[in-house]
């Protein structure tokens, strides 16, 4: 009985840190950015002004290697139910490729383009 109560637990917190996962994703595209967005010159620079005590890197970055060990452990905990195996596994497996893999395929991209966009503000006013 003490195991399924532990498994229950870590599904619980699993689902919790994804949830808060997915508000933080929701915010961040749904109203930060076009608020980034809106009048590119003069936005960009509020924005950048605005994210340089902190920005979404230091929120995404912990909430998502929590809802990776999370995930892992409640995989392994529920493994013995037959139900619960694959929807977990699978769920932990969408995020690795859609939250990790993605990011790291694209980071260098971003980088250059935010350069890109600061030498171009300048010529923009």
């Amino acid at each position: 009985m003490k195991n399924k109560q532990i498994a229950f637990a870590f599904i619980l917190t699993y689902l919790w840190v994804l949830m808060i996962l997915l508000g933080g994703i929701l915010f961040d595209a749904l109203i930060l950015y076009p608020d980034i967005f809106h009048d590119v010159p003069r936005s960009l620079e509020t924005a950048m002004a605005f994210m340089v005590i902190r920005g979404p890197r230091d929120f995404f970055q912990p909430v998502g290697i929590l809802a990776m060990l999370t995930g892992i452990g409640a995989s392994i905990l529920c493994w013995r139910v037959k139900s619960a195996r694959y929807w977990t596994l699978g769920s932990v497996i969408i995020i690795f490729v859609g939250e990790f893999l993605f990011s790291m395929a694209f980071s260098g991209r971003e980088t250059r383009s935010c350069r890109r966009v600061r030498r171009s503000i300048p010529l923009l006013i």
